[in-house]
């Protein structure tokens, strides 16, 4: 019988929804547990946040240099057009399928907000 789907779009866009792996996790018991087989859904944190921002916050935590900007048409000389497009396209996606169909939530309203605890969490798990 197949599983419901979750959708966790995480490729490199203007603003994807980020959620952290507890959040993610909780999403995909939540499916397998209530949703229809074959139900595709779309699960984020409902704060949109562009992949510069999103990177800013994780070198700042980990206390790294902030990346540069490459225009698209350089870095896609290097990683491929295909790719170099992807990172520079936007979109949004709903999530409140996921929240009220299945009764889940994020733990963390945004991905500012899940990121200390998830670094915490992995700091500890690697004996840190």
């Amino acid at each position: 019988m197949p599983l419901a789907l979750i959708h966790q779009r995480v490729r490199g866009t203007d603003d994807p929804p980020a959620l952290t792996g507890q959040d993610l996790a909780a999403a995909y018991v939540a499916a397998i547990d209530r949703a229809a087989p074959g139900t595709e859904v779309e699960a984020g944190d409902g704060s949109p946040i562009r992949l510069r921002d999103m990177v800013h916050l994780l070198t700042d935590a980990l206390g790294r240099k902030r990346v540069g900007t490459v225009p698209p048409a350089v870095i896609g000389l290097l990683i491929g057009a295909p790719l170099a497009a992807s990172l520079a396209t936007s979109f949004r996606i709903r999530a409140d399928q996921a929240l009220g169909a299945l009764g889940w939530q994020p733990v963390h309203a945004s991905f500012a907000e899940g990121l200390p605890p998830t670094l915490a969490a992995l700091g500890r798990s690697a004996g840190g």
